[in-house]
């Protein structure tokens, strides 16, 4: 499947789950900007969410660990707005993947603070680049852009019966790249 923003497992996927399920679910309607509702949502689940083992390799190198997100990013910002991977550049045929371990989660909840606060934030999350990344997850657990994605479940099951398998992340060739035309000014 092509992605344009992001691809991974954790927070995130949690994030755009939960989303869509409180916006569908709220038939009183959601009050506030939808950059806070995401933020809050996201403390939320920072909060919330235990760390899992992955087991991650990065252009054949061994990341595997305890992690509260994997995130294969070929842009900077995630989500509502928040700079995961603020040095990643969707044209240098390499990906950001963004690992982040439980020692990282008040460094998040810091930067949701300040955000919701209203004050400016930054946020270092470590980050590698590389071409290819291969994460053992369920293809229930992705998220693909700003969806989960939703494998075609086995034949007579629920896409929660999925087993566990090698997810590929990588970057095409120059005939798979999005090409996006902007004005000169």
């Amino acid at each position: 499947m092509r992605f344009v923003e992001s691809a991974g497992v954790g927070l995130f996927t949690e994030l755009v789950t939960r989303g869509q399920e409180e916006v569908e679910d709220n038939a009183a309607g959601l009050t506030g900007h939808e950059i806070d509702r995401g933020l809050l949502l996201l403390r939320r689940i920072t909060e919330e969410h235990a760390s899992r083992y992955r087991r991650v390799t990065l252009d054949g190198n061994d990341l595997s660990g305890d992690y509260l997100l994997v995130e294969a990013m070929n842009i900077p910002l995630l989500g509502p707005n928040v700079p995961l991977a603020p040095e990643a550049d969707s044209s240098d045929g390499l990906l950001d993947l963004v690992l982040v371990t439980g020692r990282e989660r008040s460094g998040i909840e810091d930067y949701l603070r300040a955000r919701l606060g209203g004050a400016a934030a930054r946020l270092e999350l470590p980050s590698r680049r590389g071409a290819r990344v291969v994460l053992q997850a369920s293809p229930a657990e992705l998220h693909v852009d700003d969806d989960p994605w939703k494998p075609k479940p086995p034949v007579g099951g629920a896409a929660s019966d999925w087993p566990e398998d090698q997810v590929h992340i990588a970057l095409g060739g120059e005939s798979d790249a999005v090409e996006v035309l902007a004005p000169r000014t």
